[in-house]
């Protein structure tokens, strides 16, 4: 009998949990950016097709002439060799790279904001997900152009 109380307990949180959508696919992944150290990748928002992240960078060294990209799988197919870095020096993509000019001491961050392009596969509808990279490209006082994936993004779109 005490088994059966068990499983009976068992059984309620299972369905509570269910009906809680839990289990749901549709919640999918959350809206988050994993940073690389020594990169910062903060507070994103992808609304109206318009995606916001705060990047930010602790290298030790400042930069100037920074510019921001977002890349996803769907780009990175379409750039020969894979490689973001193509975006930035070809301009072949309809994503444009924001932040042209910016100077990003250590320490510092920046918000970064840029429409999506819907012909790159990344769709604005509400409660989708877009998934992809956040590539850097900048200069130093040594020189440069320098790349650096700054972190893994997901956003579901609001």
């Amino acid at each position: 009998m005490t088994y059966g109380w068990a499983i009976l307990v068992i059984a309620i949180v299972l369905a509570a949990l269910f009906e809680l959508g839990v289990f749901s696919s549709a919640n999918g992944l959350p809206t988050q950016c994993i940073g690389q150290s020594p990169y910062e990748c903060t507070s994103v928002l992808l609304h109206s097709g318009t995606l916001s992240v705060t990047v930010g960078q602790a290298s030790g060294t400042g930069w100037t002439a920074v510019n921001f990209l977002f890349a996803n799988a769907v780009l990175l197919t379409t750039l020969k060799g894979a490689n973001p870095q193509y975006a930035f020096v070809t301009g072949t993509n309809s994503i444009e790279p924001g932040g042209t000019g910016v100077s990003l001491a250590s320490g510092s961050t920046y918000s970064y904001s840029n429409s999506l392009a819907v012909s790159e596969g990344l769709a604005t509808t509400v409660g989708t997900t877009v998934s992809g990279q956040m590539w850097v490209q900048y200069y130093t006082s040594s020189g440069g152009p320098y790349y650096a994936e700054v972190g893994v993004l997901t956003a579901k779109s609001t």
